[in-house]
């Protein structure tokens, strides 16, 4: 889904454990307009239920989460 679709924003929150990523991403969420995309890439396998969590408290829509190379990507619609 990513390749047919323009990211708008990426944040690489890489190393960083429960709850930080979280975190990181609702404040680009906060920064960003409706409809736009945001890609978060990280390692810290607990983001596959606190990053949904997080779209379903701001409204965000999680369009896809796919492992690549070792490394977890979401695809969040604001």
């Amino acid at each position: 889904m990513a390749g047919t679709n323009r990211i708008d924003r990426v944040v690489d929150v890489c190393g960083l454990l429960c709850p930080r990523p979280m975190f990181v991403a609702r404040k680009a969420l906060k920064e960003m307009g409706e409809g736009e995309l945001l890609e978060v890439v990280c390692n810290d396998n607990s983001t596959r239920e606190t990053i949904p969590r997080l779209c379903r408290e701001v409204g965000g829509t999680l369009i896809e989460t796919r492992r690549e190379q070792g490394l977890l990507h979401f695809i969040i619609k604001k």
